[in-house]
């Protein structure tokens, strides 16, 4: 049967991986301000995390189950980081692609002034 930590620790874990499907699920529509908040929540999260297994740094076996979940997080975190840097690339060539037409718009306009 699992200790008070143990279980303490099991509800940091599932809120902040709860959190972070949440917030994949919310960048993936586009809502980039609500996955900004929904981050921040995580990390402070994550901070206390920190703490409380910090209070706890002679449990080798909880601080081995805390290192394999911040493994898997950060293995997630890189997947999603990708994601968003190649939605990043393709809107700054959507941004290029129209500021070309926009020149030349502006040629044309003045080719039909001139």
């Amino acid at each position: 049967m699992p200790s008070a930590p143990d279980c303490f620790i099991d509800d940091y874990f599932q809120q902040i991986s709860s959190l972070s499907a949440e917030a994949i699920l919310t960048a993936s529509s586009e809502d980039y301000e609500s996955s900004e908040q929904i981050l921040i929540k995580r990390l402070s999260l994550l901070k206390e995390l920190a703490s409380v297994v910090a209070k706890h740094s002679d449990d080798d076996a909880l601080y081995q189950q805390y290192q394999t979940f911040l493994s898997h997080l950060q293995k997630d975190d890189e997947k999603q980081l990708a994601v968003l840097l190649k939605e990043r690339i393709s809107v700054a060539a959507e941004n290029a692609n129209q500021q070309k037409i926009s020149k030349a718009l502006n040629m044309y306009s003045q080719v039909k002034r001139g």
